[in-house]
């Protein structure tokens, strides 16, 4: 892991209920209420499964430009950074994907039912 997951994982908790309904009204928006919360970007996955990116933080420029956050999934299963259709691999309690021939990296963890940690890097 590589930094702001507790601070995450807290502010998720915290406000499950709260994102859970805003995912079930299909009112996504509404999550900027929650302070960290700087863009919420929907996207839909095959078979109609939903995942929404509520990116939180970046630092740095590309090539060492580093983003958190975090995602709801519909289906429960860890993805790639805004829904790359990347193979992940276990690693500790989480998942990361490392970019062959390059320095990009991405790790995911689960936080609690559809709802997972990102750090992505590049």
């Amino acid at each position: 892991m590589w930094g702001f997951i507790s601070f995450i994982v807290i502010m998720v908790n915290n406000n499950r209920d709260f994102l859970n309904e805003c995912v079930q009204k299909k009112d996504y928006d509404k999550t900027n209420e929650i302070r960290r919360i700087k863009k919420i970007t929907p996207y839909y996955l095959s078979g109609n499964e939903l995942y929404i990116d509520l990116y939180c933080y970046g630092s740095g420029l590309v090539p060492s430009s580093t983003y958190y956050g975090f995602y709801y999934t519909s289906n429960d299963e860890p993805v790639g950074f805004q829904a790359a259709p990347v193979k992940l691999e276990v690693d500790g309690d989480g998942w990361k994907w490392i970019e062959s021939n390059g320095d990009n990296r991405y790790y995911t963890e689960k936080i609690a039912d559809h709802w997972y940690y990102y750090e992505a890097g590049f």
